[in-house]
C-alpha cells in the first residue's frame, strides 16, 4: 500500500485525493490515514482546489521527501 502511494506521489505534483485512491487501489480511509501521517510529520501538504465547480482535496509530498525517495531509488539501482 505505502509503496503504491509513494510511487504516485514521488513526482512532487499535486494529486486529487479521490484520483489517488482510484489510481493506487487503496481504501480511502487508509489513504487518508497515511496522508495525514505524512502531513503531521511535515512530509506532505494538502490543499483544496476548485475543479469543475466543486472543491477537490489535493495532496503532494514536500521536496525533502521527494529527494529522499529519489536517493533511495538511486541506491537500489546502483551496482553492488
Amino acid at each position: 500500500m505505502i509503496d503504491e502511494i509513494l510511487e504516485v506521489l514521488s513526482d512532487g505534483e499535486w494529486h486529487d485525493f479521490n484520483e489517488l485512491a482510484r489510481q493506487t487501489g487503496v481504501n480511502v480511509l487508509k489513504l487518508d490515514m497515511f496522508l495525514t501521517f505524512l502531513k503531521e510529520y511535515d512530509f506532505g501538504e494538502s490543499g483544496e482546489f476548485e475543479k469543475d465547480f466543486r472543491v477537490v482535496r489535493h495532496f503532494r509530498i514536500k521536496t525533502s521527501l521527494k529527494k529522499f525517495l529519489e536517493n533511495i531509488k538511486a541506491v537500489e539501482k546502483a551496482p553492488r
